[in-house]
C-alpha cells in the first residue's frame, strides 16, 4: 500500500522513509525545515543503494546550515545563528542514524557524526545565551 511521499517518501525503504517521517514531525518545533528535508531527500532518492549515502546528504546538509549559522553570527544575528545550529546539530545527529558496519570504520565515524552534533547544539546554546544549558556526555556501550 503505497500512502504517498508524506509517509513512504523513499517507497519500500521503510527505514529510510521512517526516519525521514521523524525529522519532519520535527517541523512545527522549528528544529528542522522541510524544503532542506526534501532537498536532501531527493538527492537521496536515487541513492539508495549506496551504503553511505544518508550519512553523506544529511553531513552535507547539516553543513551547509552551519555555515549560514556562521555568517548570520558574523552580521550579529544571534538568535537566526543559533535557530541554524540546532538545525544543523539535528542534521548531523541524522547522518549518524544508519552508519553500517560496512562503512568504515563505523565507531569512528559515529563518534564524528555525534560530536559534530554536540558541538552545533552546543553553539546554538552560546549564541542563544542559554546559561543553564550543560552538555551532558552519554557514554555508549558496545555494539553500536
Amino acid at each position: 500500500m503505497n500512502r504517498g511521499p508524506w509517509i513512504d517518501h523513499f517507497g519500500d525503504n521503510f527505514l529510510w522513509s521512517n526516519a525521514t517521517l521523524i525529522l519532519k514531525g520535527m517541523a512545527p518545533y522549528g528544529v528542522v525545515a522541510l524544503e532542506e528535508i526534501d532537498r536532501v531527500c531527493e538527492k537521496l532518492r536515487v541513492r539508495q543503494n549506496e551504503p553511505d549515502a544518508w550519512r553523506q546528504e544529511w553531513r552535507a546538509m547539516g553543513e551547509l546550515v552551519e555555515r549560514r549559522a556562521d555568517a548570520a553570527l558574523d552580521q550579529g544575528h544571534k538568535i537566526t545563528a543559533g535557530d541554524y545550529y540546532l538545525r544543523a546539530g539535528i542534521y548531523h545527529y541524522n547522518a549518524e542514524r544508519f552508519i553500517s558496519d560496512g562503512a568504515r570504520p563505523s565507531p569512528v565515524v559515529r563518534l564524528a557524526c555525534g560530536s559534530r552534533s554536540t558541538s552545533s547544539v552546543e553553539r546554538c546554546c552560546s549564541a542563544k545565551h542559554a546559561p543553564n544549558a550543560k552538555a551532558v556526555v552519554v557514554l555508549a556501550t558496545p555494539p553500536f
